[in-house]
């Protein structure tokens, strides 16, 4: 079985996909079965099933950080008063919707 994230108009489920192919490719028969709660903890069919056609697939994690660290260049113009650290340091902060 595999596990997919995907919308289906507004709402956002994971689910389970089926009928893929010998090569676990999608097919024209493959269908997505729509999951409750978090695949990671319990797996429970919400009771619908979709084609996988009519469905949009998106990441399969949701981000919850993004950590950009030191500098865009190395030729930095002199114009610029700016003084980098040696040691960068790290500081996460929650994505935000």
């Amino acid at each position: 079985m595999l596990i997919c994230r995907f919308a289906a108009g507004e709402d956002i489920w994971y689910g389970a996909v089926d009928g893929l192919d010998d090569d676990d490719a999608i097919t024209e028969e493959s269908i997505v079965a729509p999951i409750e709660g978090h695949p990671f903890v319990d797996i429970r069919p919400e009771g619908s099933v979709l084609k996988l056609a009519d469905v949009r697939l998106l990441a399969p994690v949701i981000p919850t950080k993004v950590v950009c660290v030191g500098r865009t260049t190395g030729r930095t113009p002199r114009r610029w008063v700016v003084r980098f650290p040696r040691n960068p340091c790290c500081s996460p902060s929650r994505a935000q919707r």
